[in-house]
């Protein structure tokens, strides 16, 4: 029988020890922590089939955020993030890049339940199906406030077009697309179209 790898990630070494009895005692699963190791795990390693982070032991959340949402285009990373002060922005952030499982550090309970749902592949999950529909308001959000001339150019910037092959493409000079680029870069609080595209694309993070 396979065992499921998991990583913790959390400074909290009593957090850990506890985690590690709770999950062990129930589950099929070897638990790996930064913490025991005395070691770096990449939280992105696909060795890992579930990664449990404890949010006071992540220093810039808004990084690791942005990296899973990116993540997210070539996996499908698990996540559950624990905490033990609600924070709204942090969980905002967190629901938006995906963590569906935000659950209280010493919530045992509950903990092996996700954790069990999630090695057991339960798809059924509609905090999933809400998340897409969430994703797909803010970034509508986001782009409602430009122009359809302003979007028309941004949707040949998403597929890597030059400021010169967009304007052969829309039959306008390049003078007037530069002019709409600067306008559309203005309205996004943006300096350039690489900060464009990552603005969207991280839904506002």
């Amino acid at each position: 029988m396979n065992i499921n790898k998991i990583l913790i990630y959390s400074n909290d070494n009593e957090l850990h020890k506890k985690i590690s009895c709770t999950l062990e005692k129930f589950l099929n699963i070897k638990i790996y922590s930064n913490s025991k190791e005395k070691k770096h795990f990449n939280f992105f390693d696909n060795k890992f089939k579930l990664t449990i982070l404890d949010v006071n032991s992540i220093n810039n959340f808004d990084e690791l955020a942005n990296e899973i949402i990116h993540s997210k285009k070539n996996f499908n990373k698990k996540f559950i993030l624990l905490f033990d002060t609600f924070e709204d922005n942090i969980i905002k952030k967190a629901f938006l890049s995906g963590i569906t499982d935000i659950i209280h550090k010493y919530n045992f309970e509950k903990l092996i339940y996700c954790v069990e749902s999630i090695l057991n592949d339960d798809c059924l999950d509609p905090f999933t199906i809400i998340l897409e529909e969430y994703k797909y308001l803010k970034k509508r959000e986001i782009k409602s406030i430009l122009s359809k001339a302003e979007l028309e150019i941004l949707e040949y910037i998403e597929k890597g077009y030059t400021q010169a092959k967009i304007s052969k493409c829309l039959y306008k000079s390049q003078g007037t697309i530069k002019s709409q680029v600067n306008k559309l870069l203005k309205k996004l609080n943006v300096k350039n179209t690489k900060e464009a595209l990552y603005k969207i694309n991280t839904y506002g993070i």
